[in-house]
């Protein structure tokens, strides 16, 4: 019974912003223990198996932005720790994981356990991008508006308006301006 009246509640909070979702959605319990407060979504599409994540950094709690007429498809994972920002039109494929948080390997002491401490940097996806199946955002990532990003790309540095990158990490294919309208 407790377990169906949790699904309720997940399902009514994600009606309240005006998501819509498909049938099994599921999202961890930090999205749904007062860090919501600080998700903002217009209208949401997002498809069986995605999940959103919520959670803090330092004592902070995550702020995550989603526009208008933004498409999550199957199995893809927003990790947000401290700021993401989805834009109007954005379309993320299957499988997809944006997050704005990780650790530097680099400052940890050799035969030490890895903690909790960690980077944090916001990553600002803006409008009418399309990420295509299995793309990873990296912490401090800046995609610029019109943007595509290949299938399986890794991408770790800004992308600029209307390019399309892809590659590991994605690297620039060409300029969507400079396609022919044929």
């Amino acid at each position: 019974m407790i377990d169906k009246i949790k699904r309720r509640l997940r399902w009514l909070k994600l009606k309240l912003s005006e998501a819509k979702i498909d049938y099994g959605i599921q999202s961890s319990d930090d999205f749904f223990k007062g860090y919501a407060a600080n998700f903002e979504c217009g209208n949401l599409f997002i498809l069986e198996g995605s999940k959103i994540i919520v959670a803090s950094h330092k004592g902070s709690p995550g702020q995550l932005k989603i526009g208008n007429y933004v498409y999550i498809n199957h199995y893809s994972i927003i990790d947000c720790h401290y700021s993401i920002t989805i834009g109007d039109g954005v379309h993320i494929g299957p499988h997809c994981y944006i997050g704005d948080f990780d650790h530097d390997m680099t400052l940890i002491p050799n035969n030490t356990s890895i903690r909790s401490d960690g980077i944090a940097l916001p990553v600002i996806i803006e409008k009418n991008v399309w990420l295509g199946a299995g793309v990873i955002v990296l912490k401090g990532v800046t995609i610029g508006e019109g943007a595509i990003v290949g299938a399986g790309s890794v991408v770790t540095k800004d992308i600029p308006p209307k390019a399309i990158f892809a590659g590991n990490p994605a690297k620039l294919i060409k300029l969507r301006s400079n396609l022919s309208n044929a």
